[in-house]
């Protein structure tokens, strides 16, 4: 079975784009680290007197597919799947499990697999506060 690494998209957006968006086709983009910037306009020929462009807002964020109705585990699996597939976090847990066992002294085994065990608790903090944002109960995970 091989196991595809989810495409994360970055994204900008002259409106605040949904946390979830349905595409009509089954699959749903999740949009997430949805932030606010400001875009300064090209500025044109200065002629004298003329005001400087204004600003506009926009929004940055990221942006991950999910097929059939999205819910907590579905989209934590795709955050952490565009990050890193399943044989790079088979890879961290290994060489960690190995330095803990004494059978590696490389301190980095020990300090990449806890890096990404805080990587995964925040992105599951942010995907519970991003769906109950969405109006979306989470319940019964398996996460």
């Amino acid at each position: 079975r091989n196991f595809l690494k989810h495409q994360s998209m970055k994204s900008n957006s002259n409106d605040r784009p949904p946390i979830l968006q349905d595409l009509g086709n089954g699959s749903w983009h999740y949009n997430y680290n949805i932030t606010e910037v400001e875009i300064q306009s090209e500025p044109m020929a200065e002629t004298e007197g003329e005001q400087e462009p204004a600003a506009r807002k926009a929004y940055d964020y990221d942006t991950v597919e999910i097929w059939g109705r999205p819910d907590y585990d579905k989209c934590v699996k795709a955050v952490l799947r565009s990050r890193r597939d399943e044989t790079e976090e088979f890879s961290l847990i290994n060489k960690y499990n190995a330095f803990v066992l004494g059978l590696s002294t490389d301190e980095t085994d020990k300090t990449e697999y806890e890096a990404y065990l805080s990587e995964v608790i925040a992105v599951k903090a942010m995907v519970r506060a991003d769906l109950q944002e969405a109006g979306i109960e989470v319940t019964g995970s398996k996460l």
